[in-house]
C-alpha cells in the first residue's frame, strides 16, 4: 500500500511540474542494416555456386555462359606418360588456355595446379570453351569428389572422334591412372561417364 501510495504521489507530482514528464508517445527510429555476403567459387577457375555464367581462365580471361545447355556423353580418360593420342599421353593435340599442349586434369583442378580441364573431342570442336556446372568423379585412390562451374576446353582428340561433333567428349580425369583391374575398373567406373551430362558452351568476353 505504501509503494502505491509512493508511486501515485510521484506520479502527481511530475503532472504538476511538466505533464511531458508523463507522455509515452515516444517515436522510435527504425534502422535498416544491410548485410554485405561474400561467396566464394567452389573450385578454381569456378564462379560462386548457384551462378553458373561466368569463370576466369589463364591468363585472366573472363569467360561467359552464352550459349543453351546441352547433355552430350561425357566419358573419361587419363593421360600417360609416353601414351598415345588414344590412350591420352602428356601432351595434347592442340595447345590448352594457358598456351602449352599439355593434359589438364580434374585432379589438376580440384589441387588449384589448372583453371581448367582438358576435353578431348571431335576435332572440329577444338579451341571450343564449355561450363560444366557439376560434375563427380573418382580419383586414382577411389576418393570421390564434385567440382562445380569447372571449365573445360577442347584441345585434343582421338579417332573415336570422329564426327562426333558435340555429342561426346573425353574428360581427362587424373595422369598415370594405373594399369591393373583395379585401376582400369576406377577408371571405367567415373560416376559421370557414360552418361548425358549438362554443360554449357561458354566465350572469352575480354
Amino acid at each position: 500500500i505504501f509503494g502505491m501510495i509512493l508511486a501515485l504521489s510521484s506520479y502527481i507530482i511530475l503532472q504538476t511540474i511538466d505533464r511531458s514528464f508523463t507522455r509515452s508517445d515516444i517515436k522510435m527510429e527504425t534502422l535498416e542494416v544491410t548485410v554485405d555476403k561474400t561467396i566464394t567459387a567452389d573450385a578454381p577457375g569456378a564462379t560462386p555456386s548457384g551462378n553458373p555464367t561466368s569463370a576466369a581462365g589463364s591468363g585472366g580471361h573472363e569467360f561467359v555462359a552464352d550459349g543453351e545447355e546441352f547433355s552430350p556423353n561425357l566419358t573419361a580418360y587419363s593421360p600417360k606418360n609416353g601414351g598415345d593420342k588414344m590412350e591420352g599421353g602428356y601432351e595434347s593435340s592442340k595447345a590448352g588456355l594457358d598456351g602449352k599442349a599439355i593434359v589438364r586434369t580434374l585432379e589438376d583442378v580440384a589441387n588449384n595446379t589448372s583453371t581448367y580441364v582438358t576435353l578431348a573431342g571431335d576435332s572440329s570442336q577444338y579451341g571450343q570453351t564449355y561450363m560444366i556446372p557439376s560434375i563427380t568423379f573418382k580419383d586414382k585412390n577411389g576418393v570421390t569428389k564434385t567440382l562445380t562451374n569447372v571449365m573445360g576446353y577442347v584441345h585434343d582428340t582421338g579417332s573415336a572422334f570422329a564426327g562426333a561433333g558435340k555429342s561426346h567428349f573425353d574428360v581427362a580425369v587424373g595422369k598415370d591412372y594405373t594399369v591393373t583391374e583395379s585401376g582400369r575398373t576406377i577408371l571405367n567406373s567415373q560416376p559421370f561417364s557414360g552418361g548425358k551430362t549438362p554443360i554449357v558452351h561458354s566465350s572469352k568476353s575480354n
